[in-house]
């Protein structure tokens, strides 16, 4: 006699853990999408639209950047090419 309260696991009723999606759509603070705008604006594409700066922002956190601990300016010269983002971690 089963005397436990779980349900038996045979093929059929198994779960199959599935791999949950990389973050299609990641959350950025009110923080970080100011520091980005105000980094697209020093570098010269104050109308870049929001999807562009969601975009780069998420390209940041891929990279393991912290965008809330570096200055606009340099975060600018991230965007113009100055500066690599391998550059800017230093």
């Amino acid at each position: 006699m089963n005397t436990t309260l779980e349900q038996q696991i045979n093929e059929e009723t198994e779960v199959t853990p599935t791999e949950a999606p990389k973050n299609p759509n990641p959350k950025f603070t009110r923080g970080e999408l100011g520091k980005a705008k105000r980094a697209f604006a020093k570098a010269g594409q104050p109308d870049a639209s929001e999807e562009v700066r969601k975009k780069w922002l998420a390209e940041m956190k891929e990279a393991n950047v912290a965008v809330m601990e570096f200055s606009s300016s340099r975060l600018a010269k991230a965007i113009k090419g100055e500066i690599t983002v391998s550059e800017l971690r230093k």
